[in-house]
């Protein structure tokens, strides 16, 4: 209620409690099942993560990684003892499903995938989703401007840095777009032509589908 009266995202629970407050969270749950336990223990962890993001944004996004990794691998396991080579579907954002060295410089949860598919003789396929244009909402809890759920959206600002822009400048208009990545591969002269972040992102996706006009995401309740 604070941070929404007050417009204060540090107002927020999780990231103000330490490791007393979970400490005391476990005692009152020693007795539970060990899904509750693990529960108590990935919101410590997340904890720590928000607040590391103001301090030490590098390390953060490195425990972020890790703690996504462990969170996949615990259940993959437990899935593979029960059906061979088991199919999974990752959906999240852009900078976590990539193979290879992320734009935050990790080897997030999409390069694992990778990296298993690969060494159990499978093989994993990854897609971007990108929007060239359109409406974005950026409103959040703690925002006082609510046109902010109706905000410009500058495609090129948002998706150069991840070595985007290319495919927005060739992508149709009035339509969407497939862009096959794993064709540009043995390419290298149209993949230096777009910039290091380009070449990157030829490596990290098998594909990109960039929609023409994005509309903003509305919230529960709207």
């Amino acid at each position: 209620r604070t941070l929404v009266e007050r417009r204060d995202p540090g107002a927020a629970l999780l990231p103000r409690l330490r490791e007393q407050d979970f400490a005391a969270l476990r005692g009152a749950f020693a007795g539970a099942a060990p899904e509750a336990r693990a529960l108590i223990d990935a919101l410590a962890d997340s904890a720590a993560l928000y607040r590391g993001q103001s301090t030490d944004p590098y390390a953060s996004n490195r425990d972020r990684a890790k703690l996504m990794k462990r969170a996949f691998m615990t259940r993959y396991v437990a899935l593979a003892a029960r059906q061979p080579q088991p199919r999974v579907l990752f959906h999240m954002g852009a900078y976590h499903v990539g193979r290879g060295r992320s734009p935050t410089d990790q080897y997030d949860v999409g390069n694992l995938a990778a990296e298993l598919a690969e060494s159990t003789g499978a093989r994993s396929y990854h897609v971007l989703v990108l929007a060239a244009g359109g409406r974005v909402n950026r409103w959040l809890p703690f925002a006082p401007d609510a046109a902010l759920k109706q905000a410009d959206y500058d495609a090129h600002a948002e998706l150069d840095p991840l070595g985007a822009g290319p495919l927005l400048d060739h992508a149709l208009r009035g339509s969407w777009t497939l862009f096959d990545l794993a064709a540009m591969r043995d390419e290298p002269a149209l993949r230096k032509a777009g910039g290091p972040a380009f070449d990157r992102l030829v490596f990290a996706y098998d594909a990109v589908v960039v929609i023409d006009v994005a509309q903003p995401a509305r919230f529960f309740g709207d």
